[in-house]
């Protein structure tokens, strides 16, 4: 990760728009990529960095302020002065993990730029929070009922509306979906179903059955 262009005009905006300042004027990608993404002499010297230790860049994108190398273990473990292994975890699994902090070593004039080293270790970040009724007793059957997003709108009392018109964004860290799983669920719910469009990120795709690193 790099460092972002006109730091303080982003965090002065971000304050505008988060108080609903009437001369707060969000900007298009293309123009958030050029004033608030990473330079192209950033990018241009970190991708010099890589080639010099023998990494492949496979991806730079100066609005996201990301280049991305590819390369082996030792080279990794060797650039960056940590020790790469492979662990077990009985809740998560097998994941590859780090010991030693990282380093990166820049010469004087990149010291500033690169501002995280990302990826190193490909544990899960996120788990599932489901959470269900308490259970119920019907005659000699227990009956427990997973709490819906239309339990929750009753309960805090949202204002009346289906979200027409509204796009929302699904951060999903592993697996997918499947068209028919998701016609069952709203039918069910008593709703219509939305229009679901799968944008993947880093070479994930929409893989339901596969879950897979975050």
């Amino acid at each position: 990760m790099l460092r972002r262009q006109n730091e303080d005009a982003f965090r002065q905006l971000m304050q505008k728009i988060n108080s609903g300042a009437a001369d707060a004027v969000p900007v298009s990608r293309e123009e958030f990529s050029k004033r608030f993404g990473a330079s192209a002499s950033d990018v241009a010297r970190t991708e010099a960095f890589a080639k010099a230790h023998g990494l492949t860049v496979v991806r730079a994108d100066p609005g996201a302020r990301s280049v991305v190398p590819s390369g082996t273990i030792t080279q990794f473990s060797t650039v960056f002065g940590v020790k790469l292994e492979r662990f077990e975890h009985h809740a998560i699994g097998e994941y590859r993990g780090r010991t030693g902090p990282v380093n990166v070593p820049v010469p004087e004039d990149m010291k500033d730029v690169v501002t995280a080293v990302l990826g190193l270790d490909n544990r899960p970040q996120a788990r599932p929070h489901f959470r269900f009724r308490r259970a119920v007793q019907d005659g000699a059957q227990r009956i427990q009922h997973v709490i819906t997003p239309l339990d929750l709108a009753r309960l805090y009392d949202f204002p009346s509306g289906d979200g027409s018109g509204q796009c929302v964004g699904i951060i999903e860290l592993g697996g997918g979906y499947s068209e028919s799983d998701l016609s069952a669920y709203f039918s069910q719910l008593g709703v219509a179903p939305p229009n679901m469009v799968a944008v993947g990120v880093d070479q994930a795709n929409n893989a339901p059955g596969q879950p897979e690193r975050a």
